[in-house]
Protein backbone atom coordinates (compact mmCIF):
# COMPACT_ATOMS: atom_id res chain seq x y z
CA UNK A 1 0.00 0.00 0.00
CA UNK A 2 1.39 3.41 -0.96
CA UNK A 3 1.35 6.55 1.15
CA UNK A 4 -1.19 8.22 -1.13
CA UNK A 5 -3.68 5.37 -0.84
CA UNK A 6 -3.48 4.96 2.95
CA UNK A 7 -6.08 6.51 5.24
CA UNK A 8 -5.12 9.70 7.11
CA UNK A 9 -5.80 8.06 10.48
CA UNK A 10 -3.46 5.16 9.66
CA UNK A 11 -0.70 7.48 8.46
CA UNK A 12 -0.88 9.62 11.59
CA UNK A 13 -0.93 6.53 13.81
CA UNK A 14 2.14 5.04 12.13
CA UNK A 15 4.23 8.07 11.15
CA UNK A 16 3.43 10.84 13.68
CA UNK A 17 3.85 11.26 17.41
CA UNK A 18 3.41 13.81 20.18
CA UNK A 19 6.59 13.71 22.30
CA UNK A 20 5.79 14.22 25.96
CA UNK A 21 9.30 15.58 26.56
CA UNK A 22 8.46 18.87 24.85
CA UNK A 23 5.58 19.49 27.25
CA UNK A 24 7.55 18.28 30.28
CA UNK A 25 10.48 20.66 29.72
CA UNK A 26 8.30 23.77 30.31
CA UNK A 27 5.41 24.84 32.54
CA UNK A 28 2.81 22.07 32.52
CA UNK A 29 0.30 20.51 34.87
CA UNK A 30 0.05 16.76 34.15
CA UNK A 31 -2.38 16.02 36.99
CA UNK A 32 -4.61 19.06 36.61
CA UNK A 33 -8.25 18.73 35.70
CA UNK A 34 -9.94 20.82 32.99
CA UNK A 35 -11.83 23.89 34.15
CA UNK A 36 -15.56 23.25 34.15
CA UNK A 37 -18.26 25.89 33.86
CA UNK A 38 -21.38 24.92 35.79
CA UNK A 39 -24.61 25.61 33.95
CA UNK A 40 -27.26 26.88 36.37
CA UNK A 41 -30.99 27.25 35.70
CA UNK A 42 -31.88 30.56 34.10
CA UNK A 43 -33.10 33.06 36.68
CA UNK A 44 -34.40 36.58 36.38
CA UNK A 45 -31.95 38.93 38.09
CA UNK A 46 -31.36 42.64 37.69
CA UNK A 47 -27.99 43.97 36.59
CA UNK A 48 -28.85 47.49 37.68
CA UNK A 49 -27.87 50.19 35.21
CA UNK A 50 -26.26 47.55 32.95
CA UNK A 51 -29.74 46.34 31.98
CA UNK A 52 -30.16 49.36 29.69
CA UNK A 53 -26.94 48.58 27.81
CA UNK A 54 -27.46 46.39 24.72
CA UNK A 55 -26.06 42.88 25.04
CA UNK A 56 -23.83 43.38 21.98
CA UNK A 57 -22.09 46.34 23.60
CA UNK A 58 -21.74 44.46 26.88
CA UNK A 59 -19.99 41.61 25.09
CA UNK A 60 -17.67 44.08 23.35
CA UNK A 61 -16.76 45.54 26.76
CA UNK A 62 -16.41 42.21 28.56
CA UNK A 63 -14.03 40.75 25.99
CA UNK A 64 -11.59 43.61 26.66
CA UNK A 65 -11.29 42.58 30.32
CA UNK A 66 -8.73 40.11 31.67
CA UNK A 67 -9.82 36.71 32.95
CA UNK A 68 -9.40 37.68 36.59
CA UNK A 69 -11.85 40.55 36.09
CA UNK A 70 -14.25 38.27 34.21
CA UNK A 71 -14.09 35.72 37.01
CA UNK A 72 -15.01 38.42 39.52
CA UNK A 73 -17.68 39.81 37.22
CA UNK A 74 -19.39 36.42 37.07
CA UNK A 75 -20.14 36.68 40.79
CA UNK A 76 -22.34 39.78 40.41
CA UNK A 77 -25.57 37.99 39.44
CA UNK A 78 -26.93 35.28 37.16
CA UNK A 79 -27.50 37.61 34.23
CA UNK A 80 -23.88 38.81 34.16
CA UNK A 81 -22.67 35.25 34.71
CA UNK A 82 -24.57 34.03 31.65
CA UNK A 83 -23.32 36.98 29.59
CA UNK A 84 -19.69 36.27 30.50
CA UNK A 85 -19.93 32.52 29.93
CA UNK A 86 -21.59 33.04 26.54
CA UNK A 87 -18.51 34.87 25.25
CA UNK A 88 -16.63 32.64 22.76
CA UNK A 89 -13.33 34.03 24.08
CA UNK A 90 -14.17 33.02 27.63
CA UNK A 91 -15.80 29.69 26.77
CA UNK A 92 -13.07 28.44 24.42
CA UNK A 93 -10.14 29.62 26.56
CA UNK A 94 -11.58 27.93 29.64
CA UNK A 95 -12.19 24.73 27.66
CA UNK A 96 -8.96 24.50 25.66
CA UNK A 97 -6.46 26.89 27.28
CA UNK A 98 -6.80 26.03 30.96
CA UNK A 99 -3.06 25.25 31.29
CA UNK A 100 -2.10 28.71 30.04
CA UNK A 101 -4.73 30.39 32.25
CA UNK A 102 -3.37 28.64 35.33
CA UNK A 103 0.23 29.49 34.35
CA UNK A 104 -0.71 33.15 33.89
CA UNK A 105 -2.19 33.25 37.39
CA UNK A 106 0.78 31.55 39.06
CA UNK A 107 3.32 33.74 37.24
CA UNK A 108 1.41 36.95 38.10
CA UNK A 109 0.57 37.74 34.46
CA UNK A 110 -3.20 37.18 34.58
CA UNK A 111 -4.04 40.91 34.73
CA UNK A 112 -1.89 41.87 31.73
CA UNK A 113 -3.81 40.27 28.86
CA UNK A 114 -7.43 40.68 27.88
CA UNK A 115 -9.69 37.81 26.88
CA UNK A 116 -9.63 39.10 23.30
CA UNK A 117 -5.82 39.00 23.15
CA UNK A 118 -5.64 35.43 24.43
CA UNK A 119 -8.45 34.35 22.13
CA UNK A 120 -6.63 35.76 19.10
CA UNK A 121 -3.56 33.67 19.97
CA UNK A 122 -5.72 30.58 20.56
CA UNK A 123 -7.17 30.90 17.04
CA UNK A 124 -3.81 31.49 15.34
CA UNK A 125 -1.51 28.58 14.53
CA UNK A 126 1.70 30.24 13.26
CA UNK A 127 4.81 30.91 15.34
CA UNK A 128 5.66 34.61 15.60
CA UNK A 129 9.33 33.88 14.97
CA UNK A 130 8.95 31.78 11.79
CA UNK A 131 6.31 30.31 9.51
CA UNK A 132 6.03 26.95 11.30
CA UNK A 133 3.16 25.74 13.44
CA UNK A 134 3.58 26.89 17.03
CA UNK A 135 2.10 24.60 19.72
CA UNK A 136 3.45 26.63 22.64
CA UNK A 137 2.68 29.93 24.37
CA UNK A 138 5.32 32.47 25.46
CA UNK A 139 3.82 33.86 28.66
CA UNK A 140 5.47 37.31 29.09
CA UNK A 141 4.95 38.16 25.41
CA UNK A 142 1.47 36.65 24.83
CA UNK A 143 2.69 35.02 21.62
CA UNK A 144 2.46 31.63 19.97
CA UNK A 145 5.86 30.05 19.35
CA UNK A 146 7.37 26.79 18.10
CA UNK A 147 9.94 24.61 19.86
CA UNK A 148 12.79 25.57 17.53
CA UNK A 149 12.30 29.29 18.18
CA UNK A 150 12.03 28.70 21.93
CA UNK A 151 15.28 26.79 21.79
CA UNK A 152 17.31 28.91 19.36
CA UNK A 153 15.75 32.37 18.85
CA UNK A 154 17.21 34.82 21.38
CA UNK A 155 14.25 37.14 20.95
CA UNK A 156 12.09 34.43 22.56
CA UNK A 157 14.21 34.42 25.70
CA UNK A 158 13.48 36.11 29.01
CA UNK A 159 15.90 38.12 31.12
CA UNK A 160 15.83 39.84 34.48
CA UNK A 161 14.95 43.51 34.87
CA UNK A 162 18.61 44.17 35.76
CA UNK A 163 19.69 42.60 32.45
CA UNK A 164 17.03 44.61 30.58
CA UNK A 165 18.56 47.79 32.03
CA UNK A 166 22.02 46.75 30.80
CA UNK A 167 20.92 45.61 27.33
CA UNK A 168 18.28 48.21 26.46
CA UNK A 169 18.81 51.11 28.86
CA UNK A 170 15.54 50.54 30.74
CA UNK A 171 15.84 51.76 34.32
CA UNK A 172 14.05 50.02 37.18
CA UNK A 173 11.76 53.03 37.65
CA UNK A 174 10.91 53.09 33.95
CA UNK A 175 10.14 49.36 33.94
CA UNK A 176 7.85 49.73 36.94
CA UNK A 177 6.03 52.59 35.25
CA UNK A 178 5.40 50.56 32.08
CA UNK A 179 4.79 47.15 33.67
CA UNK A 180 1.01 47.42 33.35
CA UNK A 181 0.77 47.15 29.54
CA UNK A 182 4.09 47.92 27.91
CA UNK A 183 6.37 45.33 29.49
CA UNK A 184 4.72 42.62 31.62
CA UNK A 185 6.99 41.04 34.23
CA UNK A 186 6.45 37.42 35.23
CA UNK A 187 7.55 35.49 38.31
CA UNK A 188 9.17 32.19 37.37
CA UNK A 189 7.95 28.95 38.90
CA UNK A 190 10.09 26.27 40.57
CA UNK A 191 10.24 22.96 38.73
CA UNK A 192 12.10 20.90 36.13
CA UNK A 193 12.92 22.68 32.86
CA UNK A 194 14.79 22.08 29.64
CA UNK A 195 15.57 18.90 27.70
CA UNK A 196 17.72 17.71 30.59
CA UNK A 197 14.92 18.52 33.09
CA UNK A 198 17.17 20.72 35.22
CA UNK A 199 15.64 21.64 38.57
CA UNK A 200 14.99 25.34 39.20
CA UNK A 201 14.08 26.42 42.74
CA UNK A 202 14.57 30.19 42.93
CA UNK A 203 11.73 32.40 41.68
CA UNK A 204 12.85 35.46 39.71
CA UNK A 205 11.08 38.36 38.02
CA UNK A 206 11.80 38.26 34.29
CA UNK A 207 10.67 40.09 31.15
CA UNK A 208 10.56 39.19 27.46
CA UNK A 209 13.62 40.15 25.41
CA UNK A 210 11.52 41.11 22.37
CA UNK A 211 9.13 43.22 24.47
CA UNK A 212 12.04 44.90 26.29
CA UNK A 213 13.75 45.70 23.00
CA UNK A 214 10.53 47.18 21.57
CA UNK A 215 10.06 49.30 24.68
CA UNK A 216 13.66 50.52 24.45
CA UNK A 217 13.17 51.53 20.81
CA UNK A 218 10.01 53.38 21.80
CA UNK A 219 11.87 55.15 24.58
CA UNK A 220 14.93 56.23 22.56
CA UNK A 221 13.33 56.55 19.14
CA UNK A 222 15.82 54.46 17.16
CA UNK A 223 18.18 51.51 17.41
CA UNK A 224 21.23 53.77 17.07
CA UNK A 225 20.19 56.06 19.95
CA UNK A 226 19.41 53.10 22.18
CA UNK A 227 22.77 51.45 21.49
CA UNK A 228 24.58 54.75 22.10
CA UNK A 229 22.88 55.18 25.47
CA UNK A 230 23.65 51.59 26.45
CA UNK A 231 27.29 51.96 25.40
CA UNK A 232 27.67 55.26 27.30
CA UNK A 233 26.27 53.68 30.48
CA UNK A 234 28.59 50.69 30.09
CA UNK A 235 31.61 52.99 29.59
CA UNK A 236 30.85 54.77 32.88
CA UNK A 237 30.54 51.46 34.72
CA UNK A 238 33.75 50.21 33.17
CA UNK A 239 35.66 53.36 34.19
CA UNK A 240 34.36 53.01 37.74
CA UNK A 241 35.36 49.34 37.70
CA UNK A 242 38.95 50.16 36.70
CA UNK A 243 39.15 52.70 39.52
CA UNK A 244 37.90 50.19 42.08
CA UNK A 245 40.25 47.54 40.74
CA UNK A 246 43.23 49.89 40.96
CA UNK A 247 42.32 50.73 44.56
CA UNK A 248 41.94 47.03 45.34
CA UNK A 249 45.39 46.24 43.87
CA UNK A 250 46.90 49.04 45.94
CA UNK A 251 45.35 47.70 49.16
CA UNK A 252 46.42 44.18 48.31
CA UNK A 253 50.11 45.15 48.36
CA UNK A 254 49.89 46.25 51.99
CA UNK A 255 47.60 43.51 53.34
CA UNK A 256 44.19 41.89 53.03
CA UNK A 257 42.14 43.67 50.39
CA UNK A 258 38.86 41.73 50.40
CA UNK A 259 37.19 40.33 47.31
CA UNK A 260 38.26 41.57 43.89
CA UNK A 261 35.81 43.92 42.10
CA UNK A 262 33.72 42.27 39.42
CA UNK A 263 33.78 43.41 35.84
CA UNK A 264 30.43 44.90 34.83
CA UNK A 265 28.44 42.70 32.40
CA UNK A 266 27.94 44.04 28.89
CA UNK A 267 24.83 43.71 26.75
CA UNK A 268 26.53 41.69 24.02
CA UNK A 269 27.59 38.95 26.42
CA UNK A 270 24.15 38.76 28.07
CA UNK A 271 22.22 38.42 24.82
CA UNK A 272 24.72 36.17 23.05
CA UNK A 273 25.28 33.85 25.98
CA UNK A 274 24.10 30.38 24.94
CA UNK A 275 23.69 29.30 28.57
CA UNK A 276 20.19 30.65 29.12
CA UNK A 277 19.44 30.39 32.83
CA UNK A 278 15.68 30.73 32.23
CA UNK A 279 15.44 28.24 29.37
CA UNK A 280 11.78 27.17 28.84
CA UNK A 281 10.72 28.71 32.17
CA UNK A 282 8.37 31.20 30.45
CA UNK A 283 6.50 28.90 28.06
CA UNK A 284 3.64 26.45 28.23
CA UNK A 285 1.79 24.07 25.84
CA UNK A 286 -1.04 25.78 24.01
CA UNK A 287 -3.36 24.08 21.47
CA UNK A 288 -4.64 25.67 18.30
CA UNK A 289 -8.41 26.10 17.92
CA UNK A 290 -9.61 25.90 14.33
CA UNK A 291 -12.91 27.77 14.64
CA UNK A 292 -13.91 27.07 11.04
CA UNK A 293 -13.50 23.29 11.33
CA UNK A 294 -14.38 23.11 15.01
CA UNK A 295 -11.19 21.16 15.79
CA UNK A 296 -8.46 21.49 18.40
CA UNK A 297 -4.90 20.74 17.27
CA UNK A 298 -2.15 20.07 19.85
CA UNK A 299 0.56 19.64 17.23
CA UNK A 300 2.12 16.55 15.67
CA UNK A 301 5.77 15.66 15.02
CA UNK A 302 7.12 13.48 12.22
CA UNK A 303 8.63 10.10 13.16
CA UNK A 304 10.29 9.99 9.75
CA UNK A 305 12.26 13.19 10.43
CA UNK A 306 13.23 11.80 13.81
CA UNK A 307 14.44 8.61 12.13
CA UNK A 308 16.40 10.64 9.57
CA UNK A 309 18.13 12.63 12.31
CA UNK A 310 19.04 9.54 14.36
CA UNK A 311 20.12 7.59 11.27
CA UNK A 312 22.53 10.30 10.12
CA UNK A 313 23.93 10.86 13.60
CA UNK A 314 24.81 7.17 13.91
CA UNK A 315 26.08 6.46 10.39
CA UNK A 316 27.75 9.71 9.29
CA UNK A 317 30.37 12.01 10.76
CA UNK A 318 31.52 15.60 10.22
CA UNK A 319 28.07 16.64 8.97
CA UNK A 320 26.04 19.68 9.96
CA UNK A 321 22.99 18.24 11.73
CA UNK A 322 21.28 21.57 12.43
CA UNK A 323 18.82 21.26 9.51
CA UNK A 324 17.97 17.66 10.43
CA UNK A 325 17.56 18.61 14.08
CA UNK A 326 15.25 21.47 13.14
CA UNK A 327 13.11 19.14 11.04
CA UNK A 328 13.03 16.62 13.88
CA UNK A 329 11.76 19.30 16.30
CA UNK A 330 9.30 20.88 13.85
CA UNK A 331 5.59 20.61 14.69
CA UNK A 332 2.75 20.34 12.18
CA UNK A 333 -0.99 20.59 12.17
CA UNK A 334 -2.89 17.46 11.14
CA UNK A 335 -3.40 18.69 7.58
CA UNK A 336 0.21 19.86 7.26
CA UNK A 337 1.77 16.61 8.40
CA UNK A 338 -0.29 14.58 5.92
CA UNK A 339 1.17 16.69 3.10
CA UNK A 340 4.62 16.45 4.67
CA UNK A 341 4.62 12.64 4.65
CA UNK A 342 4.53 12.59 0.83
CA UNK A 343 7.89 14.42 0.52
CA UNK A 344 9.62 13.10 3.66
CA UNK A 345 12.26 10.40 2.90
CA UNK A 346 12.19 9.15 6.46
CA UNK A 347 8.43 8.73 6.43
CA UNK A 348 8.58 6.84 3.13
CA UNK A 349 11.20 4.48 4.57
CA UNK A 350 9.19 3.85 7.74
CA UNK A 351 6.02 3.24 5.73
CA UNK A 352 7.82 0.79 3.41
CA UNK A 353 9.13 -1.08 6.44
CA UNK A 354 5.62 -1.19 7.89
CA UNK A 355 4.20 -2.56 4.63
CA UNK A 356 6.96 -5.19 4.39
CA UNK A 357 6.24 -6.40 7.93
CA UNK A 358 2.55 -6.66 7.10
CA UNK A 359 3.30 -8.65 3.94
CA UNK A 360 5.49 -11.06 5.88
CA UNK A 361 2.77 -11.53 8.48
CA UNK A 362 0.19 -12.14 5.77
CA UNK A 363 2.45 -14.67 4.05
CA UNK A 364 3.07 -16.49 7.34
CA UNK A 365 -0.65 -16.53 8.09
CA UNK A 366 -1.43 -17.92 4.63
CA UNK A 367 1.31 -20.57 4.98
CA UNK A 368 0.05 -21.70 8.40
CA UNK A 369 -3.53 -21.96 7.13
CA UNK A 370 -2.32 -24.05 4.15
CA UNK A 371 -0.23 -26.48 6.22
CA UNK A 372 -3.15 -26.86 8.62
CA UNK A 373 -5.02 -28.97 6.08
CA UNK A 374 -2.03 -30.98 4.85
Amino acid sequence: MSLSSASPAELIRRLAHSPALYDQCMIHYPKSRPITVTCLPLRNSSSGSLDVVPSEILRMIFVLLDFESLRTLRLVNFGIKDAVESLPAYRDMVKHGSIVLRALVETCLHSHYSAAELYDVLRSDRCVGCTDHGPFFLLPACQRVCFNCLNNNREMRVITAFAANICFGLSKRFLKKHSDRGLPAMLTLPGLYGIGLEEKRIRRWVVSVSKARALGLRLYGSQLKMESSVQAAYSKKRTAFHQREAAWLSRRQSGPAGSRPRKPPDSGRILSDSNDQFHFQASSPFPFLDVREGKVDHGLWCLGCQDQYVWHRIRTHDVDYSALKRNESKAYTEQEILRHFIDCPGSKRLWDQHCQRNNIKNDDAALSSTTKYL
